[in-house]
């Protein structure tokens, strides 16, 4: 499922409110990941927002080795 900028945009205050499905959810968070005007307008609206967007960084090699 993809949804263009004004899907997105029509969809934040259910995504604050979590009345999404999942698959919506990570539409969502998909395009944000990929449109910096929709996360700019996102993290605007709602500052939680900022990490909607957020990828996972792969951890460092040496981080892992420490907490093991």
């Amino acid at each position: 499922m993809t949804f263009s900028c004004g899907e997105v945009r029509d969809r934040f205050e259910a995504y604050g409110s979590e009345t999404l499905t999942a698959g919506e959810r990570g539409a969502v968070r998909e395009h944000l990941r990929s449109c910096e005007a929709c996360r700019e307008e996102a993290s605007a609206a709602d500052p939680l927002f900022l990490f909607a967007g957020a990828g996972t960084a792969p951890v460092p090699t040496e981080a892992t080795a420490g907490v093991l």
